[in-house]
């Protein structure tokens, strides 16, 4: 068996890193950074989840309960063509992630303020 001795008369100083404390930002920028090689995949998630569920739940929903149709139908729509645009404009991922969860969020408010108001 191999065993090591230390030949230094010093002392044996141990330095520990300090963790870092991040706040939400940097976090989220850290989380977009990462997602850049799948870029694509985050236009097609748009198309899909909002223009294909987020959108059409929500004006089915706001119109059943009697909401306010034509105001949370422009502020989705706009919401929409604003992740679109962000995405096939060249903006960067952070941009393009944030707008999802934005849109995606908008939705969830105006539904939720139809059923319960």
């Amino acid at each position: 068996m191999i065993t090591h001795k230390l030949n230094s008369k010093t002392e044996l100083e141990v330095v520990r890193e300090q963790a870092l404390e991040l706040n939400l930002l940097e976090k989220f920028n850290a989380f977009a950074d990462r997602q850049k090689p799948y870029q694509m995949v985050w236009w097609l998630l748009t198309l899909m989840v909002i223009g294909g569920l987020a959108l059409p739940l929500t004006f089915l929903l706001v119109y059943s309960y009697n909401g306010p149709v034509i105001p949370f139908l422009t502020i989705s729509m706009i919401s929409f063509f604003a992740c679109i645009v962000s995405n096939m404009g060249g903006m960067g991922i952070r941009v393009n992630i944030g707008a999802f969860w934005f849109s995606l969020i908008l939705h969830v408010l105006m539904v939720s303020f139809t059923i319960l108001f």
